[in-house]
């Protein structure tokens, strides 16, 4: 019992490191993607000017 409670510990703990790990690289795609619509939003508004 205790070696299969120790097992999920250690399954959830690297999930959670996972997650951790992820997080940054989920959250600068994130802004990368919003920054690159901005940027093109911002070039046709510039290029046609009727926005």
């Amino acid at each position: 019992m205790l070696e299969l409670l120790q097992i999920s510990f250690l399954m959830g703990g690297s999930m959670v490191l996972v997650g951790l790990l992820l997080l940054p690289v989920v959250v600068f795609a994130a802004v990368s993607v919003v920054y690159v619509v901005a940027d093109v939003i911002h070039t046709i508004r510039m290029r046609y000017g009727w926005f």
